[in-house]
């Protein structure tokens, strides 16, 4: 974490603000291991490290994105074949969209109770 301390801290001394992206198609293969987005478990663990990352760094970033482009691993992974797991599979496809909110939806819980701290 002393890494992205002294990123988020060096940003803020240079007068930029930093904004901050939880998910950019960088899944942990810990959890693609076991399953990536299919598995209702990786949610859980993505609203856990979500709320690891507003402790940490809530104090000095106000800007956070849960994800960018939600719908290209979705699309690219599960539909066209374009982007990892590259299968085509419409029913696979459908539950990573559907965990994919769902994991929207616990890192903004978690961000909302990191607000009233």
């Amino acid at each position: 974490m002393s890494f992205y301390n002294h990123v988020i801290d060096e940003l803020l001394a240079q007068g930029i603000t930093p904004f901050i992206t939880l998910f950019h198609f960088d899944m942990p293969m810990v959890m693609q291991e076991k399953g990536g987005w299919e598995n209702r478990d990786v949610v859980e663990a993505f609203g856990r490290y979500a709320q690891t990352c507003f402790t940490l760094f809530g104090d000095r970033v106000k800007h956070w994105f849960t994800f960018n482009e939600p719908i290209v691993p979705v699309e690219g992974g599960y539909l066209y074949d374009f982007h990892y797991p590259n299968v085509v599979d419409f029913k696979r496809a459908a539950t990573v969209a559907y965990h994919t909110v769902l994991a929207h939806s616990t890192a903004v819980r978690a961000w909302r109770r990191a607000l009233r701290r």
